[in-house]
């Protein structure tokens, strides 16, 4: 049994600071009583294999070896903390990682989604332009096209008209056209039916085509009634296109009605003259033509030759 080192220790200070402070060594009281602890011999103990933990306690080593957790149990805690704080940092990082990986798959996902979205409206709108273009040149077609012979109409022709004589009208004349009008077409349908009627006015479309040169273009004007542009056409020339598809017209048909011929009134451009001037004149001399007995091309030429005779016989 030893006695506690530090308690005497601290007994002989406080002794000495009484004495040092004038207090006569005679008046110090004697202290008897002390704290006695069980020491034991950390060699001895190994040398006759005594476990530590059979020890009584507050039991003191002597020549203990030191632990390497009391040599450096400061830097210990130190790397500790500093490790720890790394791996909370590590951790921490490590979660935003995480955070913005699923926060990229996420706007991935969502990127596709979107490029889906965008294509499939895209393509509806691509369909959607697509059927209104169709739809637009179905109408423009409509709006331009005889639905019985599918050859261009009145309106077609009339924007046809004022183009070319805006191309021509400081220039030569070298424009014509034919106003051509199916003989006795009434008689016709009163007699084997509009069916029939309908059939020849196809049938005579196609022939009115047939006849023409690939710069030729011809309009249904309007019931029995087609009006054949001739660009670059002086008037003897164009007197030679409506004699070749009046002939075209009067040939055998394959309709009941057998045989339809037509009259055909020619005029040709006169620089500065209006539109409806140009197809006064081709109306005129279709006129003409049928107050001569139909089937027959007159040009307006000739016309104004017959109506200047006319009034001078009647003179």
């Amino acid at each position: 049994m030893m006695n506690n080192p530090y308690t005497h220790g601290r007994h002989a200070a406080m002794v000495a600071q009484q004495i040092l402070a004038g207090t006569p060594p005679s008046a110090l009281p004697v202290l008897n009583d002390t704290d006695y602890r069980p020491s034991f011999d950390y060699r001895a103990l190994q040398r006759f294999n005594i476990k530590t933990d059979l020890l009584p306690p507050d039991s003191t080593l002597a020549f203990e070896p030191e632990g390497i957790w009391y040599r450096y149990r400061q830097v210990i805690i130190i790397s500790l903390a500093v490790i720890l704080a790394l791996v909370s940092t590590v951790a921490v990082l490590l979660a935003n990682i995480h955070r913005r990986r699923q926060a990229e798959l996420t706007l991935r996902k969502w990127n596709r989604e979107l490029d889906r979205l965008v294509r499939i409206r895209t393509q509806e709108l691509e369909d959607r332009a697509h059927e209104l273009a169709r739809l637009g040149n179905k109408m423009r077609k409509l709006a331009y096209t005889d639905s019985l012979t599918e050859l261009p109409n009145r309106r077609a022709g009339q924007e046809l008209l004022k183009t070319l004589l805006g191309r021509e009208r400081d220039r030569e004349q070298s424009l014509s056209v034919a106003l051509l009008d199916l003989d006795q077409f009434k008689q016709i349908n009163d007699r084997f039916g509009y069916e029939v009627g309908d059939k020849v006015l196809v049938e005579s479309a196609g022939r009115i085509r047939d006849a023409l040169r690939a710069a030729d273009q011809v309009f249904r004007w309007g019931g029995e009634e087609f009006l054949v542009v001739l660009p670059e056409t002086p008037a003897d020339q164009a007197i030679q296109i409506a004699e070749r598809i009046r002939e075209r017209v009067q040939q055998p048909s394959f309709t009941p009605a057998r045989q339809v011929t037509t009259s055909i009134g020619v005029a040709s451009f006169t620089p500065g003259e209006p539109l409806d001037a140009l197809l006064g004149r081709a109306d005129a001399a279709l006129y003409q033509a049928k107050q001569s007995g139909r089937n027959q091309v007159i040009g307006s030429q000739q016309c104004l030759v017959r109506s200047s005779r006319q009034h001078t016989d009647a003179v």
